[in-house]
């Protein structure tokens, strides 16, 4: 039979190709932003001290400018390095203002434009500005004097040596994260061979395994006794292949689509019970189902709920498998309002006789007991030949 499986609005998780949730580029702009935020304050004081709470007027939109231009330097570096460039032009010919506005401006502009532009784009900055500031030195001064020649050498030697700062430091960084990418890359190749190994020596032992179980199980020429513990077997055996699968799952996932070095937990609780679904359909359409799945955006899931789901979403399978009409489509659906989230699982009733999946022999009265153990509450009913199973809970604050 030709199965179909339809996730609506499944988490971002499943439907990226993108390893990292936050570009590494804008943190490390941030940094620099939060660098010329401290040095823009630095810029403000100390006029002010110097000047003994008098700071000339004129003086006040470079002393803000300039640490403004350089904030936004690293989002918009051609900008900003035009715009820093055109204020300091200002300053130089602007009359009864102090060239000392953006002395201090002037050693984090020339570190950031290293960084954030290419060498030789950053050179041909400082050289433009530092050719202008000589030539309005002296031309603009007919006595010139050590104090106007220090602050030439001061502009020019900030520039020999920021600069390449700069540079320096945009390669370091370049070589660090090509360095984690490699990492990244050979451990996503051996999170891909454990997982190929388990799957194909564990896995497949575990699921013949409990195969033979299930059939000794069925086998009526066994006294019942030893049917019920080779349906126990075959319980504990599919439990433990389900969550081995689960983990295999994630682990194909992560080396997949690698998550960022921010992300310190495996998965999110939400992303396990959607992973735990899809397993669950992977099971009806290996039994010959076809299955129609739909999932709400935004399921906020504890860990224990999303143990406890897990479980009813494999044991709604089980059921749809031992008793379900396979000519028919399955459906599951995980939704979220205010107050409750809510597992549906819904099938046509069959006559004939199917090999079960092995349950926990218990059925509706286990899923009943779980969902107690978290204040939710478990429906079933056959609705005109269409059997319907509903697990609902509590919506708990869940921690990120």
């Amino acid at each position: 039979m030709t199965t179909s499986f339809r996730f609506t609005h499944l988490p971002d998780f499943f439907l990226r190709t993108s390893a990292s949730t936050e570009p590494s580029g804008l943190k490390t702009s941030r940094t620099y932003i939060a660098i010329s935020v401290i040095f823009g304050l630095f810029n403000i004081a100390f006029p002010i001290i110097a000047s003994g709470n008098q700071l000339p007027l004129q003086d006040i939109p470079f002393i803000l400018l300039a640490p403004l231009y350089c904030a936004t330097l690293p989002l918009f570096p051609r900008l900003s390095a035009i715009a820093y460039s055109g204020c300091w032009l200002t300053l130089i010919i602007a009359p009864d203002v102090y060239i000392s506005d953006m002395v201090f401006t002037n050693w984090l502009f020339h570190f950031l434009i290293g960084r954030f532009l290419p060498t030789h784009k950053a050179a041909a900055v400082h050289l433009v500005n530092g050719i202008a500031y000589a030539v309005v030195t002296f031309t603009a001064y007919v006595n010139i004097t050590g104090k106007e020649v220090t602050l030439l050498a001061i502009y020019l030697l900030s520039g020999i040596l920021f600069i390449p700062a700069g540079t320096i430091a945009r390669k370091t960084e370049h070589f660090w994260r090509n360095r984690a990418h490699i990492t990244e890359q050979r451990l996503n190749a051996i999170r891909d061979d454990i997982a190929t190994e388990m799957h194909d020596l564990v896995a497949y032992s575990m699921s013949q395994t409990v195969l033979r179980a299930r059939l000794a199980a069925e086998n009526e020429t066994y006294p019942e006794e030893a049917r019920e513990e080779f349906s126990a077997l075959a319980v504990t055996g599919s439990d433990a292949l389900h969550e081995l699968r689960l983990l295999l799952y994630t682990l194909k996932r992560r080396s997949d689509n690698p998550l960022s070095s921010d992300e310190t937990t495996f998965l999110k609780p939400s992303h396990d019970i959607v992973t735990s679904i899809r397993l669950v359909t992977r099971d009806l359409e290996d039994a010959g189902f076809e299955v129609n799945c739909y999932i709400s955006e935004n399921i906020g899931l504890s860990r224990t709920q999303t143990l406890i789901l897990s479980r009813i979403a494999r044991e709604m399978g089980a059921n749809i498998i031992r008793h379900g009409d396979a000519s028919s489509p399955a459906s599951f659906l995980l939704s979220q309002n205010k107050q409750r989230i809510q597992l549906l699982s819904t099938n046509a009733v069959s006559n004939d006789h199917i090999i079960p999946m092995p349950s926990s022999g218990t059925g509706i009265m286990s899923m009943q007991e779980r969902l107690a153990a978290l204040g939710g509450a478990l429906m079933a009913s056959n609705e005109e030949g269409t059997w319907i199973t509903s697990a609902s809970i509590p919506v708990v604050e869940v921690e990120e």
